[in-house]
């Protein structure tokens, strides 16, 4: 079973080699947590979350997961650029199990999982060839950990965008989040071996980069 799901792994990962050659803007992530960066991650989100966006009040910003998860910051020529966390549910139970424990009859604990949160890039980055070596770092940090899905949550206006990524909505119903202000959070997986959603989404991701370029 392990075996099958690392196959599907580096085939999903090879795909975004083939594409990450050719539209690769060269990104960096640093660990927050080691390089002292999280006053970085705070104005991120400050920024994006509460500015512009408005999904939280200015003082949670940061919150609680941030101490179990780990949390990277994405620069761009020296720029800090977007922010995203990754909670491994080897070493902690993911957030959206822990809230709703309910999910946890359709995501049972006993699997491995990495867990995507508070993902966001600033306006003027957010566009396809940004956002494929974010989802590129994502599917090598699963790979390295050897998980059997990614899960995370998101807006109702941001669904299309991850279904494009082979993402499937676990329920039509949203999931109630403390500290969001005005905006429904509905959770989302990406299942290594049984989702083959990601092929096609190539289909529809290599078009939107031909025309940027």
């Amino acid at each position: 079973m392990l075996q099958n799901i690392k196959t599907e792994q580096k085939k999903y990962l090879t795909l975004f080699e083939v594409i990450y050659k050719k539209y690769k803007p060269k990104l960096e992530f640093r660990n927050a947590g080691i390089t002292g960066e999280k006053e970085t991650t705070q104005r991120l989100r400050f920024e994006i979350y509460h500015q512009e966006i408005k999904y939280v009040d200015e003082a949670h910003c940061m919150d609680e997961f941030d101490d179990i998860a780990t949390v990277y910051n994405c620069y761009y020529k020296q720029k800090a650029i977007g922010t995203l966390r990754f909670i491994d549910s080897d070493e902690y139970i993911p957030e959206m199990l822990q809230t709703h424990p309910a999910l946890r009859t359709i995501l049972p604990l006993e699997k491995h999982y990495l867990e995507v949160g508070r993902y966001m890039i600033d306006k003027k980055h957010r566009n396809s060839v940004f956002t494929l070596p974010v989802f590129k770092y994502i599917f090598e940090k699963a790979l390295n950990l050897g998980v059997e899905s990614i899960i995370l949550s998101c807006a109702p206006h941001l669904i299309p965008y991850y279904t494009k990524f082979g993402f499937k909505l676990i329920s039509d119903k949203p999931i109630a989040r403390k500290y969001l202000q005005a905006v429904d959070d509905y959770p989302m997986v990406f299942d290594f071996h049984k989702d083959k959603g990601w092929f096609n989404a190539l289909k529809i991701l290599l078009p939107k980069l031909n025309a940027i370029h």
